[in-house]
């Protein structure tokens, strides 16, 4: 319910916590227009959407908080460096290698047997441009492995970077604003 004070401001009270003043401000003039005409009338603020959101005093909506504005951008960074970078690749020569999960796990399976004594050769990679590599020993094949394995670490740690510099961001426009500087945006 809203109570109308003697100062002419205005009081919610409610299940929803404590007394939120309403100024005559021309942003609630139609709150203001309403209580003044002498209607009884009840008004419900919507319940919060969840845990993370905070009730704006200005606006009078419920915003992100912080918190949680921040887990959605670290989000954000992990899929898209999974999404996005890992899929674009990197170049070797004149061609594109995707670095997804297959990708690497192919890369960490061949190095295994070879380090195992085990001869996969030849190796047939395909690129992105859907043209096959062959490597026909370990000395062509071991410079590609650490080629990617170095991309994505490198990558890895831009994310982490990323990550770590939202963590520490003071609002919501600098948080934004780190997430879109690591995506390039």
């Amino acid at each position: 319910m809203i109570l109308k004070r003697k100062d002419n401001t205005f009081v919610i009270d409610g299940e929803f916590g404590p007394y939120h003043v309403i100024e005559e401000d021309p942003i609630y003039q139609d709150v203001l227009d309403r209580l003044n005409s002498g209607e009884q009338w009840e008004w419900d603020i919507s319940p919060s959407p969840g845990e993370g959101y905070e009730w704006n005093e200005t606006t009078w909506q419920w915003e992100e908080s912080l918190v949680l504005v921040k887990t959605r951008l670290n989000k954000a960074c992990d899929k898209h460096l999974e999404s996005v970078i890992l899929q674009s690749g990197f170049p070797w020569g004149e061609h594109t290698i995707r670095c997804d999960a297959v990708s690497q796990q192919n890369a960490t399976g061949f190095m295994t047997a070879i380090a195992a004594g085990i001869n996969p050769f030849p190796i047939v990679w395909r690129t992105i441009e859907n043209v096959n590599i062959s490597f026909s020993d370990v000395t062509e094949f071991q410079p590609f492995a650490e080629a990617m394995m170095g991309f994505i670490n490198q990558k890895f740690q831009e994310k982490w970077s990323a990550k770590d510099t939202i963590a520490a961001a003071e609002t919501e426009e600098e948080a934004n604003q780190i997430y879109q500087d690591y995506i390039g945006g």
